[in-house]
């Protein structure tokens, strides 16, 4: 179950990196620069450097097949405990 939540740990274990090296740091410091926009372009970069997506023009495609295997387990998972 942790590698599900694996996307929520790394957005609080990087906003409290930046509290650690930043002691004091604002909210509004925090958020110019970990706003949802950063937010997203990061996790899609990190799927194309890890080979899962690719980019076609202004389409993202799966690269890696075995990525659906991982979606189908998370699925069934979701539909067995009824979340």
């Amino acid at each position: 179950m942790s590698i599900i939540q694996l996307p929520i740990s790394s957005l609080q274990l990087t906003i409290l990196r930046m509290i650690y090296l930043n002691p004091g740091i604002s909210r509004k410091k925090i958020i110019k620069k970990y706003n949802s926009n950063r937010i997203f372009e990061e996790r899609i970069r990190r799927l194309e450097v890890s080979n899962i997506i690719y980019k076609n023009k202004s389409s993202f495609f799966l690269k890696n097949k075995k990525i659906l295997l991982y979606l189908n387990f998370y699925l069934i998972l979701k539909k067995i405990f009824n979340v």
